[in-house]
């Protein structure tokens, strides 16, 4: 049997000896393991510091080469301590493994997958594949990164193109209605959807990349997301699932952007999420009038905000456009299926709020960044 394990950065500081055993037991068992690596700890973050500093352009050739660094040193620090266990190990270069994407630097999407040489290394007897997560090629051979995160998706895309069971391995035992460290009362679901989870990931929880979510939701991959130092059976992530609760989850993001336009035309709006969204930019528009908007993202893709609206618009005038940063934004989600019971915004009137946004299925509050953790508590107790 064969089987697509991914590991995190975070677990592969803390994790080591677990991933060490349970790959190894998994190979006693007659499996055979295709297993994706991020970069170690805080790698990628160290690495971007460098190259900004450096001058390189934030969504370049020349970036995406340095931050592949962080997932080749992964494999080449884990793939020797599994062959010091008398597995039969085989490491692959993002220039060997295969994996097609797109030519945008440092948001390329997964286009295909080309399995030759991991089916050729399974097929030569190699219990294990040690791969990098987050890096592929485009078309004319240069080495692209899929955006932060982006293991999630190569786990995924290899998963689907290999027929072969997925599972997700990070700091907590599944994923929960919200974030256990913040919320000790929060509930691990055994069972979660791919539209349930994709709407916590948008929102800003960090247990999946949001980009890998829609792509797992597009090709109906199931998958498992468990603990890297239990054998917790984790959560189980599936197309559909009967009888799934109506109450979803509650996101803390704790670094977006609110981003205010004024003096637009009345098509600009259309115009611009199209824009963004062809940059996979996960935007939450928050108000809206006929020549006025706001919104929210990620405070790290600021500078792909500003660089998809040049290229889609040329510059905006500095007077139509403000941008406040950082703040937290809340978001409390249930199925858009559950319309007998709409969520209630009254009892969070409390709250101290930039902006907010009622739906009978989601709410969202922009807050100042102190005390945003007290109104996550707060929020999820409801």
């Amino acid at each position: 049997m064969l089987s697509v394990y991914k590991y995190g950065g975070t677990s592969l500081v803390r994790a080591v000896p677990a991933l060490l055993a349970r790959v190894q037991r998994a190979c006693l068992e007659g499996q055979q393991i295709v297993l994706v690596l991020s970069a170690r700890g805080h790698t990628t973050d160290v690495l971007l510091r460098r190259g900004l500093r450096l001058g390189y352009a934030r969504y370049s050739e020349r970036l995406d080469t340095l931050l592949s660094l962080g997932e080749r040193e992964s494999v080449a620090f884990i793939a020797p301590l599994l062959a010091q266990l008398g597995l039969k190990v085989r490491a692959l270069t993002p220039e060997t493994l295969g994996l097609k994407v797109s030519a945008q630097p440092g948001r390329a999407r997964v286009l295909g997958v080309d399995t030759r040489a991991i089916d050729a290394a399974l097929a030569d007897g190699a219990q294990v594949v040690v791969v990098p997560g987050f890096l592929g090629m485009d078309a004319m051979g240069v080495l692209r990164t899929l955006g932060r995160g982006g293991s999630d998706w190569t786990a995924l895309a290899l998963a689907h193109a290999l027929k072969a069971p997925c599972s997700i391995f990070t700091d907590v035992e599944g994923v929960y209605t919200a974030d256990p460290r913040y919320v000790p009362e929060a509930q691990l679901r055994p069972y979660m959807s791919h539209a349930a989870l994709l709407a916590l990931a948008s929102a800003g929880a960090q247990v999946m990349q949001a980009r890998a979510m829609v792509y797992a939701q597009a090709m109906g991959i199931p998958f498992k997301v468990a603990s890297s130092q239990s054998d917790h059976p984790g959560t189980a992530v599936l197309p559909q699932v009967p009888g799934e609760a109506a109450f979803w989850g509650v996101a803390l993001h704790r670094r977006q952007a609110y981003i205010q336009l004024k003096g637009i035309g009345s098509s600009f709006a259309t115009e611009l999420f199209q824009a963004l969204r062809a940059w996979d930019l996960f935007v939450d528009p928050i108000w809206q009038q006929p020549e006025a908007l706001a919104f929210t993202l990620d405070y790290d893709e600021l500078p792909l905000l500003h660089h998809a609206l040049r290229s889609a618009f040329g510059a905006l005038k500095a007077r139509n456009c403000s941008i406040s940063t950082p703040i937290a934004k809340l978001t409390l989600l249930q199925s858009p299926e559950n319309t007998q019971n709409p969520l209630d915004p009254r009892p969070f009137q409390r709250l101290k709020v930039i902006r907010a946004l009622h739906q009978p299925h989601r709410l969202v509050f922009c807050l100042p960044p102190g005390g945003s953790i007290e109104a996550y508590r707060a929020v999820y107790k409801g």
